[in-house]
């Protein structure tokens, strides 16, 4: 991030006629915005592990073998 900052004001300096000082703050503040959309993508991704995890547990729970159920009578008292 510091890198790309940094670039942007190397290239203003440079070439102030080719790269405007609106078009240097421009790509800084794109620059600030990776780090919340990669937390977004990790978020989404955790999100999406964590649901196919449950489907997962829910078939391995379908394949289990059923147990034999009887009833018996209550008996009041």
């Amino acid at each position: 991030m510091g890198v790309a900052m940094l670039t942007a004001l190397i290239s203003h300096h440079i070439s102030p006629e080719e790269v405007t000082a609106s078009l240097a703050g421009l790509a800084i503040n794109y620059t600030l915005l990776v780090p919340i959309y990669l937390n977004w993508v990790v978020k989404f991704v955790a999100e999406c592990e964590m649901y196919m995890a449950a489907v997962e547990r829910i078939d391995q729970m379908m394949q289990l073998p059923t147990e034999k159920f009887e009833s018996h009578p209550v008996e009041k008292g």
